[in-house]
């Protein structure tokens, strides 16, 4: 990776390289028309293992206000098949509406 950041309104999350997680091995069934686009077998499973990689932000919770827009922006490279360096860039920004809690019932009465 050349450069990562994560920003919410303010502040800017410059470094987030302490909030890179992976999971242990876990199992896994894809069935037909999984979300990966993986074809599976003529039983139409396909077992496997897998695991979880990625960076992961706990936000506080938001305003139900306003609107808050969540930019993420990551560069860097990746090595292809031929063993060159591909550079690459995704910039995505999400437009969220947080919700208040609803109100709850009490279930004695």
């Amino acid at each position: 990776m050349v450069s990562k950041c994560i920003s919410l309104i303010s502040p800017v999350v410059n470094d987030v390289t302490e909030y890179r997680i992976d999971s242990p091995l876990f199992n896994i069934q894809l069935k037909e028309d999984n979300i990966l686009g993986i074809r599976v077998d003529c039983n139409n499973v396909l077992s496997g293992i897998a695991a979880s990689d990625g960076y992961w932000i706990m936000l506080n919770p938001l305003d139900p206000s306003q609107q808050h827009n969540l930019h993420m922006k990551v560069q860097g490279t990746y090595e292809d098949e031929s063993r060159q360096l591909i550079p690459f860039t995704t910039d995505v920004t999400y437009s969220t509406v947080s919700q208040p809690d609803a109100p709850t019932e009490s279930l004695t009465k």
